[in-house]
């Protein structure tokens, strides 16, 4: 219940999530043989149906004589498979469940050929692939292809690797809408069917098609450099304000920072009733699960309305970074999805400020390094040979990507980060790229060696602990181990740190990057005075930990409200925590620390002083001083409870109401304070009685609340 209250209303989001299991996949790899240049693909789709028909006619390169080749097609039956123009016979015979290989009769001879096949399947159901769902007792038709689940919809070459154009048409019963990635070339209508050519794609791999048909509607997204708009089940207008309002800057923003416009002919938003993806980001249809697309902003908490700017942000940004140039193989996913959300975060923030998404999202950093220092962790970048590979620690992988993206954009600086970035993208433009040759263009870009540093934080499991001395007046050594948490044996390793050094003369705060590529080196402070004080992870962007000194800890708590931003006390915190956890420092020093942020005026501090609490909690109240521990926490929270208020003031910071409804849960459950308790279940049994709430995001946590008697 305790951890049912801290996150009452907080929308728990991956882009990229397992769905439910379904025919295994082969894992070969398809040769370089024979290779796709050009694939149509002709639909006739019914969502009241139960299977489909289909046609592809897919030029191919043969590179080599070649007797027999292999492409995906998976859970169909291939009715004719034929190489136009030429007396070639093929015959077709399943290798996998994935897999056909056709046979040619005289053997094929190098060159370009006209690959043609028509099939028939039955609808996915489940969510992958081209997969039929109800709402409202009635059909749609969606597709979910990522990672390898085109191959269920249509015979392909299903690997990223294949980055083709596609003409795509969809012959659809004529009251329906049908979607695809591109706008409309021309329609045609007869006997009852409605039969829709769209332009052809930019080269794409077939994860990034999309197709969706059934009784849809849309609203147009105005102000955008591209034809927008809002798909959704019919009489779903009236939710679709929201992303009507936040696409267009977040588009304008990215295309700044990229330097480029979107690089596809429209961009849709399609609202997906039954969807495991919280979204996905096929180029020029991006699907969302329907919840996180369609909003009532007058029924929503802080917290919903800014996952949704989030995800957004996100899926745009894949736009350039996955679409535009996309991963080679599945070993560079990770860098895929950590660049969007480190990008999605950095959008928001510029965008929608008063969100403070990443300072925000830092306590979800914090509790991805805790998960990073166990022994088990394995390292972001590893050999991808089979898909099945992709869910293997994902959540943390591409938190723990985004995080040391971020570290490195502070570390280098914002304009030479972008710099590097932007010539990767131009570099690869419409085309394959790995993971080396983004760190190439952040090496040009940068008078650091950035790809050297970057192999330890993505080839190692873990991360660094720094140890910083002060040697004089203005020279600190800083030192590293591998971080590990009491008692606990892990691989001794090091890293190449980037550092960034935040100190005080007395007369000014200053910054400096600086690499600690070795276990100890000493760095002198260009400062008027003596140095009063060091913080070894300015900005506190650092994917490490760090310590110092009990007394110069405590020199930095004093002076954090001052000089240290919100992120950098929200990070401080953190780290103090993790220092408990590994034994470096005290119960005594952690609460005693923890103290000087109990007046912090900040809300994020605020969320963050409510996790030290809980750490306080589990790490030293057995039952029998719950009392004692409950008089503590209205002691050290009233004071909070009271420059927040129980309710919304006029434009108040959303921060603030997330801020709220945290504060209430712990006071009421530890702190046990009856006025709070009472007050949770007034607003209880009025939300129960169909009132609309004041404060949307305190509707889950009056609900627990009020069930906790």
């Amino acid at each position: 219940m305790r951890t049912a209250l801290r996150t009452a209303g907080v929308v728990a989001l991956s882009v990229f999530l397992a769905p439910a299991a379904h025919a295994e996949k082969s894992n070969v790899r398809l040769g370089d043989e024979v290779v796709p240049v050009q694939q149509s693909v002709h639909l006739r789709l019914d969502p009241d149906a139960a299977s489909y028909t289909g046609s592809v006619a897919i030029e191919i390169e043969v590179r080599r004589v070649t007797e027999s080749f292999v492409l995906h097609a998976e859970g169909m039956e291939i009715n004719v498979a034929a190489i136009v123009g030429t007396p070639v016979e093929l015959t077709v015979q399943r290798e996998a469940d994935d897999l056909v290989r056709l046979s040619a009769e005289p053997a094929l001879r190098p060159g370009t050929h006209r690959l043609e096949m028509d099939f028939q399947a039955d609808y996915g159901r489940q969510s992958t692939g081209l997969y039929q769902t109800f709402y409202e007792d009635q059909g749609f038709l969606f597709t979910q292809f990522q990672a390898d689940d085109a191959r269920e919809a249509f015979p392909c070459f299903d690997e990223p690797a294949f980055k083709i154009p596609f003409d795509i048409t969809l012959t659809v019963p004529q009251q329906h809408l049908a979607i695809a990635g591109t706008p409309v070339s021309n329609e045609r209508v007869r006997d009852g069917w409605r039969t829709t050519t769209f332009r052809r794609t930019k080269p794409l791999p077939t994860y990034l098609l999309a197709v969706a048909v059934g009784p849809m509607e849309t609203v147009e997204i105005p102000g955008m450099s591209v034809p927008g708009r809002v798909v959704f089940p019919k009489g779903k207008a009236h939710l679709t304000k929201v992303a009507v309002e936040t696409t267009p800057p977040l588009l304008a923003a990215l295309e700044e920072w990229f330097g480029s416009p979107h690089p596809y002919a429209k961009l849709d938003l399609i609202a997906v009733p039954e969807f495991w993806a919280g979204a996905m980001e096929n180029a020029g249809a991006i699907t969302y699960k329907d919840r996180y697309l369609l909003i009532d902003r007058e029924q929503s908490s802080a917290d919903l309305l800014r996952w949704h700017t989030v995800v957004t942000a996100h899926e745009l940004a894949h736009q350039w970074f996955g679409n535009l140039v996309t991963m080679e193989w599945w070993d560079d996913l990770w860098l895929n999805e950590s660049f969007a959300d480190w990008m999605a975060g950095k959008m928001t923030d510029q965008v929608f400020p008063e969100y403070r998404h990443t300072v925000s999202d830092l306590q979800r950093t914090q509790g991805n390094m805790a998960v990073d220092a166990r022994p088990s962790t394995r390292p972001i970048r590893r050999p991808i040979k089979s898909t099945d590979q992709l869910m293997e620690g994902i959540g943390l992988t591409y938190a723990k990507g985004r995080t040391v993206l971020g570290m490195f954009e502070y570390w280098m600086g914002a304009e030479n980060f972008r710099a590097g970035v932007v010539s990767y993208i131009e570099a690869n433009r419409w085309g394959n790229a790995v993971a080396d040759d983004l760190w190439r263009a952040l090496d040009g870009a940068s008078e650091f060696d950035v790809s050297g540093a970057l192999a330890g934080f993505l080839e190692q499991p873990g991360f660094p602990l720094l140890h910083l001395e002060y040697l004089g007046e203005r020279t600190v050594r800083l030192s590293q181990t591998r971080f590990r948490n009491y008692g606990i044996d892990v691989e001794p390793l090091s890293w190449r740190v980037p550092v960034v050094l935040k100190w005080s003369d007395g007369e000014r705060v200053r910054s400096r990057s600086v690499l600690l590529d070795s276990e100890s080196a000493e760095f002198e402070l260009d400062a008027v005075g003596p140095v009063q004080w060091v913080h070894p992870n300015g900005g506190g962007t650092g994917y490490y930990r760090w310590t110092t000194a009990a007394d110069r800890l405590s020199d930095l708590a004093r002076v954090s409200a001052k000089a240290f931003t919100p992120r950098e006390r929200v990070e401080f915190l953190g780290n103090l925590g993790a220092l408990l956890d590994a034994g470096v420092v005290t119960g005594a020093t952690y609460v005693s620390t923890l103290a000087e942020f109990r007046y912090d005026p900040d809300p994020l501090v605020l969320s963050g002083v409510l996790a030290a609490v809980d750490k306080v909690h589990g790490s030293f109240v057995p039952m029998d001083l719950e009392d004692a521990f409950a008089v503590w926490v209205r002691s050290t929270l009233t004071p909070a409870m009271d420059r927040v208020g129980r309710t919304p003031g006029r434009n108040e910071d959303p921060t603030v109401s997330a801020a709220r409804a945290e504060l209430v849960a712990v006071l009421a459950d530890w702190g046990r304070d009856a006025a709070l308790r009472d007050w949770c279940r007034e607003l209880a049994e009025r939300y129960l009685a169909g009132e609309t709430p004041e404060d949307p995001s305190m509707t889950s946590t009056a609900l627990a609340v009020a069930a906790l008697d």
